[in-house]
C-alpha cells in the first residue's frame, strides 16, 4: 500500500507467471495484483508412521483422507504402552507452526479468510468448526496432548506419534531422522468439505528504490533465482516443491518422483493448493490462532466461537485504522 513493493507482473512475463504452478500465486496476491514470487515453496501434509498405523490394525497404503479419518486413526494408535496408566503413545499432533495447519482448514471447511475486497473472517462457522476440531481433539477424542506442539517434530521422529501436521519440506530430515527406526509415510493434508492445501515457505520481492538501475538489477536477480533450473536445483537439494510446471516435467524431477514416493504424494498435493491472499491483519491471523488453539487445548471449558468473537474484534479494529 505504501508503493514500495513493485509488483510482479511488471518484470515477470506472462509466460513466466503461468509457468509458475497456479495455487502458489493465491499466497501472494492483494487487491487483485501479484506482489512476490514463489521461492523455496513448501506445502503441510500429515506425516505419518506407517509401522504404527500397521501395529495398529490401519492400512497406510490407505491413510487419512478427511478430519474424521484423522481421528479415527488417532484412537487406533493412542495408546498406555506399558500400562502404567499414562498415554505414552499418541495418535496424532501438529508441528509449532500451527496456523499454517489452520489457515487451509477454514478453507477445507467452505469457508473464507480473506474475501476479495480484503475483509477479513477468523470467527465464521467455518473458523470456529476448526477450531472446536483442534479442542476436540484434546479433551473429547483424547488422541492428542495439549500444548505439544514444540516437541512434535522430534517426538514423531522418536515414534511418539503416529502422525503430525507437518511441513512436506521436512522430508530429507525426517528421512534422515528416522532411519530404518519405523517406515515414514506422508499424505494429503487432510480434507473436510473441500480439499484446500496452504503455501508456505520463502518468497521474492523487488522493491522501489529511486535507483532505476538498482532496480533493474534487483528484477535480474529474481528472474534468476526463480527460473526453471534454479528451481529444479531447489527441488532436488531440499525438501521444497517445484515452483514451476517446467520444473515438475525436467527429467531429474521426474526421476525423483519415480524412485522416492514420497516425494511423489507431495507433488500430487500441488494440485490443492489454495491459500488466503495477503492481509495486512496476516500477523494477528497468525498470532490469534496460535494463541486461540493454545486456550482450547489447555482449558476444556473454553468457546472456541468466544475465542475467535475476540480475535476478531481485534483485527477490526486493526483494520479500521489500517485505511
Amino acid at each position: 500500500d505504501a508503493g514500495v513493493v513493485i509488483p510482479v507482473d511488471e518484470y515477470l512475463s506472462e509466460a513466466d507467471v503461468a509457468d509458475i504452478h497456479e495455487g502458489l500465486w493465491s499466497r501472494y496476491t492483494y487487491r487483485d495484483g501479484r506482489w512476490a514470487i514463489p521461492f523455496q515453496s513448501s506445502t503441510p501434509g500429515l506425516w505419518f508412521n506407517a509401522t504404527m498405523m500397521k501395529a495398529a490394525g490401519l492400512d497406510p497404503e490407505n491413510p487419512p483422507r478427511t478430519w474424521d479419518d484423522v481421528v479415527a486413526a488417532g484412537k487406533a494408535m493412542t495408546k498406555d504402552t506399558n500400562g502404567d496408566g499414562q498415554i505414552d503413545q499418541w495418535g496424532f499432533g501438529t508441528c509449532d507452526d500451527i496456523p499454517w495447519y489452520q489457515r487451509p482448514m477454514v478453507l477445507q471447511a467452505g469457508g473464507t479468510l480473506v474475501d476479495p475486497e480484503g475483509k477479513v473472517a477468523v470467527n465464521s462457522p467455518e473458523a470456529v468448526e476448526m477450531l472446536t476440531w483442534f479442542k476436540d481433539a484434546v479433551h473429547t477424542h483424547k488422541i492428542s496432548p495439549p500444548l505439544a506442539q514444540q516437541t512434535a517434530r522430534d517426538d514423531f521422529s522418536a515414534g511418539k506419534y503416529g502422525m503430525v501436521f507437518c511441513s512436506t519440506a521436512s522430508r530429507l530430515s525426517f528421512q534422515e531422522d528416522v532411519g530404518d527406526t519405523f517406515e515414514l509415510g506422508v499424505a494429503f493434508l487432510p480434507e473436510n468439505q473441500r480439499r484446500a492445501v496452504g503455501v508456505g515457505g520463502n518468497a521474492l520481492i523487488a522493491v522501489r528504490t529511486g535507483d532505476d538501475a538498482r532496480e533493474a538489477a534487483a528484477k535480474t536477480f529474481v528472474q534468476w533465482l526463480t527460473d526453471t533450473e534454479r528451481a529444479v536445483g531447489i527441488s532436488l537439494d531440499s525438501g521444497y516443491v517445484p515452483i514451476r510446471e517446467s520444473a515438475l516435467a525436467d527429467a531429474r524431477i521426474v526421476e525423483l518422483t519415480r524412485t522416492d514416493p514420497l516425494v511423489a504424494t507431495i507433488y500430487d498435493q500441488l494440485q490443492y493448493v489454495a491459500d488466503s491472499s495477503i492481509s495486512p491483519a496476516d500477523s494477528l491471523i497468525w498470532d490469534g490462532f496460535l494463541n486461540g488453539v493454545e486456550t482450547v487445548q489447555t482449558d476444556p471449558q473454553a468457546d472456541p466461537q468466544a475465542v475467535l468473537d475476540a480475535l476478531q474484534g481485534e483485527i477490526d479494529d486493526y483494520m479500521s485504522t489500517y485505511e
